[in-house]
């Protein structure tokens, strides 16, 4: 093929649209950015509002506390996340509940599907991937627990359409009995 303009002015309108496109791209980064900028903005004045609560509520603990005894330096109280062990439900719930549905299950049930049975039996959120994490943490030591007391019996690997995404085994688990 001919270049019938010469290879200057080619190279001149190549990077003129190039950077014509670079401008496109940044122009849609910075209007993703903006957005996600309001809505971080948005979310540290949440932020913001519910630190102030919290420091309302430690006022109102520290005059209480003062109250009753001054022996007690609030600053010396080191300060702890509060963490749900149980979700609310009383001691055991979970584990029975963990042995009603093995029991129920007519044969060998993976850890996905028994974590999802616990959950939706005990109305335990787990919304977002960290909650799902620790519900299922939890009920993979109760099953532990259960497989050393010889009641559960802990599978190989699950077939390969019940493994994980990233390819990894899958507990499968039947129920022994005691």
């Amino acid at each position: 093929m001919i270049n019938r303009i010469g290879n200057a002015l080619a190279k001149l309108i190549r990077d003129i649209a190039y950077t014509k496109g670079a401008l496109m791209a940044l122009d849609r980064s910075l209007n993703k950015t903006k957005g996600e900028i309001k809505a971080m903005g948005q979310q540290y004045q949440q932020l913001r509002a519910e630190k102030r609560e919290l420091q309302a509520r430690m006022v109102v603990l520290e005059r209480e506390l003062q109250a009753r005894t001054t022996d007690i330096d609030t600053e010396e109280v080191r300060g702890i996340r509060r963490v749900p062990k149980t979700y609310g439900q009383p001691h055991g719930t979970i584990m029975a509940t963990i042995v009603s549905a093995l029991k129920a299950v007519d044969g060998p049930v993976d850890t996905h599907t028994l974590v999802n049975i616990v959950l939706a039996e005990l109305g335990i959120p787990a919304s977002t991937p960290a909650e799902y994490a620790y519900a299922r943490k939890s009920i993979r030591r109760k099953l532990c627990l259960l497989v050393e007391k010889g009641a559960v019996e802990r599978l190989p690997d699950a077939p390969a359409e019940c493994r994980s995404i990233s390819r990894q085994a899958v507990g499968v688990w039947r129920w022994k009995g005691l």
